[in-house]
């Protein structure tokens, strides 16, 4: 039996509560993807750099992250010709129409507000998977 899974989703965020969460729903609604996780946007930055050979499907950014924060890193992301193409998805849990401003100016595709219910999560993260992920 093949063991390879069919695409990597990349979670980037530094609390490792809503990591853990994060990769737990993912696991359950994608079982055919491997879940990646990068704890800021530098841990982000330099995981595109190993994976050059193959780079996530999508990436779900946390904005407020030490080190590199999740704008900064989006707008790496989208600068490097190489990683441009993959949509990058600003998981927040500010609602400041300034924080998803940003986000979008620096390249994220989407922002979605986090929410901190474990059911609610969920079904933002179906939404975002169905969203980004083609089939």
């Amino acid at each position: 039996m093949n063991s390879t899974k069919a695409f990597t989703i990349l979670l980037v965020d530094d609390d490792r509560d809503d990591q853990y969460m994060l990769k737990k729903i993912a696991n359950s609604l994608l079982p055919e993807a491997t879940v990646a996780q990068a704890f800021n946007g530098d841990e982000c930055l330099r995981y595109l750099e190993a994976h050059a050979h193959e780079l996530p499907a999508l990436i779900t950014m946390d904005v407020n992250m030490p080190l590199v924060n999740g704008i900064e890193a989006t707008e790496q992301i989208k600068r490097n010709h190489a990683t441009q193409g993959i949509p990058v998805v600003a998981l927040s849990t500010s609602d400041r129409a300034a924080d998803r401003q940003a986000c979008l100016e620096a390249g994220a595709n989407d922002y979605v507000v986090k929410p901190v219910v474990f059911d609610e999560l969920r079904l933002a993260l179906r939404d975002i998977f169905n969203k980004w992920l083609h089939s």
